[in-house]
């Protein structure tokens, strides 16, 4: 078994970005009745305390109604359960992809986990269990089929009192605030039996009670090409935070990838995990369990299309050249300021890195040598080079007649916590 740990700020204060390479590793599936907070408390370390609220916060930036998505067919039915169900103003509120919007109201029992037993045992009538909790339950016709989205509600959403920390197999008590003890979203077949992996999010927040507790989570995090990456938080702590994973992180004043962290998440230009994916910009999804087998590659939702399962491509690059301002179609140096371009065909659309060797020995990392970055399209691309080092002193025209130089294409993934 192979897992990522991902360095993540510690301190909810500012946003860090882990690089993740082109390598997808699975997790062995292990028999699952629930999916949600039971996993994310399976591996010990504190509890997580799901933040539900729609109130913007210094560490959330990015608040959602604790918005879970599940892939549901047609004769499947969906039994979702949270803690805060019937306290206060506490529901379970569902988005269909037909427009429709369904709730469990202000039941106390349907719908409601009232104690760590429940929350791991999961909802009664699958497999035939009798211990867990009675879930609200709906059905998927083939007007509703495809991804749904499920709000679980918390009692108060502008109460934003921290919780008490507590380990995360300590039994709990549901708090009259904005946070969400336990939640869980299971699909069930017409045998009575869960499907897992069907269950994920765009962004998980939640707050751990003080800064110094640890959260061991696993999250399966499935980019929109088709790979599957296991990240395991490995204690991470944070008082507050928000957990996400994109295509690029933190992102220059021009929206390219900036490669570094930033502090001050008033000042973090990031693509918002809640908004709809674009051509450059894509948030990747938080599956609880490993995807299952049977998602498809797209299905309908209330925003429209929602992908879910690619086959990952092969990355290329070809048709590499360089062409100086003055107009040779060479490796030659146009005469600094007036640089050249370099041009290359993408097969996949995909960050990029143009590394040149400057001085000439066959190494693209010395303190001389230049990398250019910044996102490619599937297609021609071209892009401008001014002629200087990476330390900024400009590169003699008459030091070489062509520059050694590589283009590498990345799939690139980014697991953000602010």
């Amino acid at each position: 078994m192979k897992q990522i740990y991902p360095t993540l700020v510690r301190q909810g204060k500012g946003i860090s970005c882990a690089l993740i390479g082109l390598f997808a590793w699975l997790m062995p599936v292990t028999p699952v009745k629930a999916e949600g907070s039971k996993e994310l408390a399976a591996r010990g370390g504190y509890r997580a305390f799901m933040n539900s609220t729609t109130v913007v916060g210094s560490v959330n930036i990015f608040p959602t109604l604790g918005t879970m998505k599940v892939f549901v067919n047609a004769g499947e039915r969906v039994f979702p359960g949270s803690s805060a169900q019937g306290i206060g103003n506490g529901t379970i509120r569902v988005r269909l992809p037909n427009g429709t919007i369904v709730s469990s109201g202000t039941s106390t029992t349907v719908g409601r986990i009232v104690s760590r037993t429940q929350e791991v045992n999961g909802p009664n009538g699958v497999s035939g269990m009798t211990t867990g909790y009675t879930p609200y339950i709906l059905t998927a016709t083939a007007a509703t089929a495809g991804v749904w989205e499920i709000d679980f509600v918390p009692p108060n959403v502008n109460s934003t009192t921290s919780p008490s920390a507590i380990l995360a197999s300590s039994n709990w008590t549901q708090p009259s605030t904005t946070f969400v003890t336990a939640f869980d979203v299971t699909v069930v077949n017409s045998s009575n039996a869960a499907i897992p992996g069907r269950a994920f999010t765009n962004i998980f927040t939640a707050n751990m009670g003080n800064y110094q507790y640890g959260f061991n989570g696993l999250f399966y995090v499935l980019t929109n090409d088709g790979y599957l990456y296991t990240v395991d938080n490995n204690g991470q702590t944070g008082f507050g935070f928000s957990f996400f994973a994109n295509n690029k992180g933190a992102r220059t004043s021009t929206g390219d990838p900036l490669y570094k962290s930033v502090d001050v998440l008033a000042n973090a230009n990031v693509h918002d995990p809640r908004a709809r994916d674009t051509e450059t910009d894509i948030t990747h999804k938080l599956f609880f369990n490993t995807p299952s087998a049977d998602l498809p590659e797209s299905s309908s939702s209330v925003r429209g299309t929602e992908w879910l399962r690619a086959s990952p491509p092969a990355l290329s690059v070809s048709g590499v050249s360089f062409t100086a301002q003055e107009g040779s179609s060479s490796t030659a140096l146009g005469t600094y300021p007036l640089g050249g371009v370099f041009t290359f065909t993408a097969g996949v659309d995909g960050n990029f890195a143009i590394d040149l060797d400057l001085n000439g020995n066959g190494v693209y990392t010395d303190a001389q040598d230049r990398r250019l970055t910044g996102t490619a399209t599937a297609g021609t691309n071209r892009v401008y080079w001014n002629g200087r080092r990476n330390d900024s002193t400009s590169y003699p025209v008459n030091a070489a007649t062509s520059i050694s130089n590589r283009v590498q294409l990345f799939g690139e993934r980014y697991i953000s916590r602010l």
